[in-house]
C-alpha cells in the first residue's frame, strides 16, 4: 500500500492564492459594481434636469410646480451621487490601516529602497494573509459599505420626487386641480 505524501508548503500555498485572488476580485467587482450604479444615476439625474430645464424658465408657478419638484429631486440626486463616486474623507469613519503595504499613502512616504525592504520581510504566510486581510478591510470597509449606504439616497430622492413630480403635473396639466 502505497502512503499518500502529504503537500509540502508551496502546494498549500497556491490553494491560499487563489482563495485570496478570488476574494480580493470579488471586492474590486463589487467597489465598480456600485461605481456603475452611480454613473447611472447621475446619468439619469443630468437627463431628467435638462428635459425640465425649459419647463422652469416660464417662471415659478402653481401649474408647474410638478417640475419644480421633479428638477429639485433630480438636483438632489446628481449632488449627492457627485459624492458617493468619490466619498470625502469625513465621511469615512474608519481609517485606512497603515500596516497595508498595498495602500497608497503608507507607500508614497517611503522611499523605493524602505518599502522594497517591508516587503521583503513579509516571509510567511500568515503575514501575507494578514497583508490581503489588511487589503481587503480597507476596500470594504472605506469604499464598498459606504458607497452601498450612500447610494440608496440619490436613488430614493429620485424615485419619489420624479414619482410626486408626475402626479402634480398630470393633476395641474389636465386640470383636475385648478391652479
Amino acid at each position: 500500500m502505497e502512503r499518500r505524501k502529504k503537500p509540502d508548503k508551496i502546494q498549500k500555498w497556491f490553494g491560499f492564492e487563489t482563495y485570496y485572488s478570488d476574494i480580493l476580485h470579488n471586492m474590486i467587482v463589487d467597489k465598480v459594481h456600485h461605481d456603475e450604479k452611480t454613473n447611472w444615476v447621475l446619468g439619469i439625474s443630468a437627463l431628467i434636469l435638462s428635459l425640465t430645464l425649459p419647463n422652469l424658465r416660464q417662471g415659478f408657478t402653481l401649474e408647474n410646480s410638478g417640475f419644480i419638484v421633479i428638477f429639485s429631486s433630480s438636483l438632489i440626486a446628481f449632488l449627492i451621487s457627485l459624492l458617493v463616486l468619490d466619498i470625502p474623507s469625513f465621511f469615512r469613519k474608519i481609517p485606512h490601516s497603515e500596516k497595508s503595504l498595498m495602500y497608497y499613502h503608507s507607500y508614497k512616504t517611503m522611499s523605493p529602497d524602505e518599502y522594497a525592504k517591508r516587503l521583503r520581510a513579509i516571509d510567511s504566510i500568515p503575514e501575507i494573509s494578514n497583508q490581503y486581510a489588511y487589503n481587503i478591510a480597507n476596500i470594504v470597509n472605506r469604499n464598498n459599505y459606504l458607497k452601498r449606504k450612500l447610494l440608496k439616497w440619490p436613488i430614493f430622492i429620485l424615485f419619489w420626487g420624479v414619482l410626486v413630480g408626475f402626479i402634480l403635473v398630470f393633476l395641474f396639466g389636465t386640470g383636475l386641480i385648478a391652479a
